[in-house]
């Protein structure tokens, strides 16, 4: 007989003494029910009394088993919520880190697409570069077009100058004089760095090969990828997913394979 089952067997034995001396006391049955089964089973009680320090440790040892049960029913809730805490951080970090480089791999497609499984997307995070560069504001002063639609001869305003001081000193192009201000953004290649996972790359993962992998479980994520249509648009879409949940009411997902969306299930 397993702990557990002579504490609720303890328990229901206490619970139907209480009751039966409960209800022989309501309808006043005691000397019907109480008494006849005091005097009969007078002679067992003392034989039970008359070690003492037994029926203590017995006792004692049922509370204890029953005071244990009780914290670990009412603890366990407590201690699933700690657990599926520590493994959803971990698991919504690793989504995250997924959604980054499935970013980084379209971005580097010729296709414009998402990696559909785990061995491209990691190979692509283990062994390619991306080109790092920003856009730089360029102008220049040029003869306003307006001016010359509007008759002027661009050999006459050129004879003019391009920009003028201010009392305070500040240098200003000469509208007056048919010049105009052209300012364009345009875009500086800086270099190449590494896709993951040193610290001078564009990504930190930690452990790239087990990408693919739950954490606190040998189980792998599910990776899907494909093209949709959207407003007659086609659109790169990915979906990673935990197929089987610490919390079957709580599954958790990065991206998704009908709308167009990079968000976790959690943001």
């Amino acid at each position: 007989m397993s702990l557990s089952l002579a504490i609720e067997i303890y328990f229901v034995i206490i619970l139907l003494i209480f009751g039966f001396l409960f209800f022989s006391n309501l309808f006043r049955l005691d000397k019907y029910l109480v008494a006849p089964i005091f005097n009969k089973s007078r002679e067992f009680y003392l034989s039970i009394l008359s070690y003492p320090i037994i029926v203590l440790i017995i006792i004692a040892l049922l509370d204890l088993g029953s005071g244990t049960k009780l914290t670990m029913q009412l603890y366990a809730p407590v201690k699933f919520e700690a657990e599926k805490t520590k493994r959803y951080d971990a698991i919504k970090n690793k989504l995250l880190q997924i959604r980054d480089l499935q970013v980084i791999y379209k971005s580097s497609s010729d296709q414009n697409r998402f990696a559909n499984n785990f061995s491209e997307l990691i190979k692509f995070g283990k062994n390619d570069s991306i080109t790092i560069s920003k856009y730089v504001e360029k102008s220049e002063i040029i003869v306003n077009p307006e001016w010359i639609a509007n008759g002027w001869k661009e050999r006459e305003i050129k004879k003019t100058k391009q920009t003028y001081i201010t009392p305070n000193g500040e240098e200003k192009v000469n509208t007056d004089e048919g010049w105009i201000k052209r300012s364009w953004f345009e875009k500086v290649e800086l270099g190449k760095v590494k896709v993951c996972c040193s610290d001078e790359d564009s990504l930190q993962i930690k452990d790239i090969d087990s990408l693919a992998y739950i954490p606190f479980s040998d189980q792998k994520f599910t990776l899907s990828a494909k093209k949709i249509v959207k407003s007659n648009t086609e659109i790169s879409v990915f979906e990673v997913s935990d197929p089987y949940p610490f919390d079957p009411a709580q599954a958790l997902k990065i991206g998704d394979l009908n709308e167009v969306n990079l968000d976790g299930n959690w943001e």
